[in-house]
């Protein structure tokens, strides 16, 4: 049996547990096509981080600040302005793509920030079980999104 996207993509990003790493690199090492699912999968995430880097390069919070400021200057502010991305909403928006895909993820680009959470840890508990989940969200308040200790999480 081979194994999904999904379970590739987790070997790609070190989330699975030593022996179920090695026994899925075992099975794409002598398999042709997990292993050119394997590439394709590395090759994406490259590109993916490749964009990413250059995106986190572009500080857009001083443009959006101006901009801000010069509604309101023009009285165009009847409503308050969502505030600008936040660095917490971009750590929970990139676990949920690593977990779920851009596609999933980006349904909740809309959600306030403590909705979010919320539905973030909802969403990973139906995948991950609770434990799991309430540990990625505490690590997604500290600022990193991983478990502490794994070994107990997972």
């Amino acid at each position: 049996m081979h194994p999904s996207s999904a379970t590739l993509t987790a070997l790609h990003d070190g989330q699975l547990g030593p022996g179920r790493a090695a026994r899925v690199a075992a099975h794409a090492q002598g398999c042709g096509r997990c292993r050119d699912e394997y590439q394709r999968i590395a090759a994406e995430c490259g590109e993916f981080r490749r964009a990413n880097l250059a995106v986190d390069r572009a500080d857009t919070r001083p443009a959006w600040e101006r901009l801000q400021t010069a509604l309101a200057e023009r009285g165009a502010a009847r409503a308050p302005l969502p505030a600008a991305p936040s660095a917490m909403r971009d750590r929970v928006l990139s676990e949920l793509r690593g977990y779920f895909g851009s596609g999933a993820a980006s349904s909740f680009e809309t959600v306030g920030e403590q909705e979010l959470l919320g539905r973030a840890e909802t969403l990973l508990a139906a995948f991950l079980g609770q434990r799991s989940a309430a540990a990625i969200i505490e690590g997604l308040e500290r600022g990193s999104g991983r478990p502490e200790r794994q070994a107990d999480v997972f």
